[in-house]
């Protein structure tokens, strides 16, 4: 397990890994010390290419990317929405930028699997939500 604290919005948020990743992310630690930030090497590369972010985005597009890809490579969208910390996968699958008619699929999942989990009120709400990001309605 990861844990992070100090983060954006205030909360301390843990991600779980796997035993391979905790030996290699050790070994790394005692050869090398503590990850340091990277954002001026990222911003540096940024500045060799042709793509322009908005101020202070260098950093936030890596999220979004980091979904995108988590996504592409068979991820769990209730799994990213923990892992980046969102209130609502709403929002996750927003950052992940999936093409809609994916959007559609995995909110249908999503909403599923909530169902199993929480009230009807919440899922209303959920439901209303989807419908705003997704501009379509979703059949009951």
């Amino acid at each position: 397990m990861i844990t992070f604290s100090g983060t954006k919005i205030g909360k301390v948020s843990s991600v779980p890994i796997s035993a391979d990743l905790q030996t290699l992310l050790l070994k790394h630690w005692r050869q090398h010390g503590p990850f340091t930030p990277a954002i001026t090497s990222f911003r540096r590369a940024l500045a060799r290419t042709t793509i322009k972010l908005p101020k202070g985005q260098a950093a936030h597009v890596l999220r979004h990317t980091l979904a995108s890809h988590f996504m592409q490579n068979g991820g769990n969208i209730l799994t990213l929405q923990k892992i980046l910390g969102h209130s609502t996968v709403v929002v996750t699958v927003r950052y992940a930028h999936l093409a809609p008619e994916y959007r559609a699929t995995l909110f249908a999942t999503a909403l599923y699997l909530l169902r199993k989990r929480n009230s009807a009120t919440f899922e209303s709400k959920c439901h209303q939500s989807l419908r705003r990001v997704l501009r379509l309605e979703l059949n009951s």
